[in-house]
């Protein structure tokens, strides 16, 4: 959405977002949003830097949804569920706006057709399709690269919800 939507609420830095995530001791999901990833707003949806600012020092249960390479998913087809391989992951589209691809090694969880039916209260029902897809385990890391339409699903699971600007091409402080 644009950039009036969310007028009145901090939009955190990569660095920040991963300090409150350090942070956050509670059971329930800290929910971290990046704005400046949204396809939606005309970005690639492969930006890194929040997930590398996650990563940087350890941080544990996150998990990253929806990071688009096309590349890592042909790679990963090829590998079974359980193996674990080195990737550059994310970040090829334009790798200036929203960081390059970090080399992670990720152990694969499930492939996928991608095709979902969405059950929360938008499209309700509805049979959507990323296309080809997987399921990676990198680390313990919830970013979210989305903005708006997440709240109403994932509010009832959230402890908290922050916007973070990852600097991708959406990025309400850029000029891109």
């Amino acid at each position: 959405m644009g950039g009036r939507d969310h007028v009145g609420e901090a939009i955190l830095t990569p660095a920040e977002a991963a300090r409150l995530s350090y942070a956050h001791e509670n059971t329930v999901a800290l929910v971290l949003a990046d704005l400046s990833d949204n396809p939606g707003d005309g970005a690639y949806g492969d930006a890194t830097d929040v997930l590398s600012a996650l990563m940087s020092d350890g941080g544990e249960n996150i998990l990253l949804g929806v990071l688009y390479d096309p590349v890592a998913v042909v790679m990963v087809a090829q590998a079974r569920g359980g193996t674990s391989l080195e990737l550059s992951l994310g970040g090829h589209s334009v790798p200036e706006y929203g960081g390059a691809p970090p080399v992670v090694t990720a152990q694969v969880r499930a492939l996928s057709d991608g095709n979902f039916i969405c059950d929360g209260p938008m499209w309700n029902g509805v049979v959507h399709s990323f296309g080809a897809a997987a399921i990676l385990q990198v680390s313990d890391v919830i970013a979210l690269k989305l903005f708006k339409h997440f709240r109403t699903a994932y509010a009832p699971y959230a402890a908290r919800i922050a916007l973070v600007d990852g600097g991708g091409l959406a990025s309400p402080r850029s000029g891109a």
